[in-house]
């Protein structure tokens, strides 16, 4: 007798240790920066690109998160080779009642692979870091559509809302699959500024299943 789990959603958060530190150095240079609009805004990858913050807000957090996915018996290992920040942007929510329609980071098409230093990197988590919120809770929902539901569990569609976990609010990371559908509903207060990073990874046992065309992928030079 014996059960195997399928690899499943997830939502991890976790306290960042230095937000204040973060905080009072990066606001000044979000408010500040020629690429502001009212609502939303963005940077590539480069900016920041060897600041301390893309460990200690996005790699520990994932290893973190690694080392509880990997506790669970009965689950396939999740075993990293390396890890790269492939694209980060900061939104800032000016005007209360701001939102953000539903959507996910991982296009089911070749833009979820990417050639990186001779290697092939697959898309696979999204972290967002609030760094700037006076609302009371945080207003993230994360979304598995009913197309995409599981037979057994009581409902076809799951619906997880942030704001009915009291310590998730500014100084919280979190951490999920890039293809996990999530949406901002209306924020009460004007001024929520969020940090977000994609991330691709190397797996130490890529999947012999779903192998993607290489000769494809190495078109699409980072």
């Amino acid at each position: 007798m014996g059960i195997f789990y399928f690899p499943c959603n997830f939502v991890y958060w976790r306290k960042v240790p230095n937000h204040k530190k973060l905080k009072d150095e990066l606001m000044p240079i979000i408010d500040k920066s020629s690429i502001f609009q009212p609502t939303t805004s963005g940077f590539g990858a480069d900016y920041f690109k060897d600041h301390p913050l893309i460990q200690s807000v996005v790699f520990d957090s994932i290893n973190e998160l690694v080392k509880i996915l990997n506790e669970r018996e009965g689950f396939e290992k999740t075993e990293i080779e390396d890890s790269v920040v492939t694209r980060w942007w900061y939104a800032k929510y000016d005007n209360s009642g701001a939102g953000c329609a539903c959507h996910n980071h991982n296009p089911d098409s070749m833009q979820s692979h990417q050639f990186i230093n001779d290697k092939v990197y697959r898309s696979t988590f999204t972290v967002v870091y609030i760094i700037n919120d006076i609302n009371r809770q945080n207003v993230t929902e994360f979304l598995q559509p009913s197309q995409l539901g599981i037979n057994s569990c009581k409902s076809a569609q799951t619906l997880f809302r942030t704001s009915h976990v009291q310590d998730i609010n500014e100084g919280t990371v979190l951490v999920f699959p890039s293809n996990l559908y999530h949406q901002v509903p209306q924020t009460e207060m004007k001024g929520r500024v969020i940090l977000s990073f994609d991330v691709s990874s190397i797996f130490k046992h890529y999947p012999k299943m779903g192998l993607v065309d290489y000769s494809k992928v190495k078109n699409e030079v980072v």
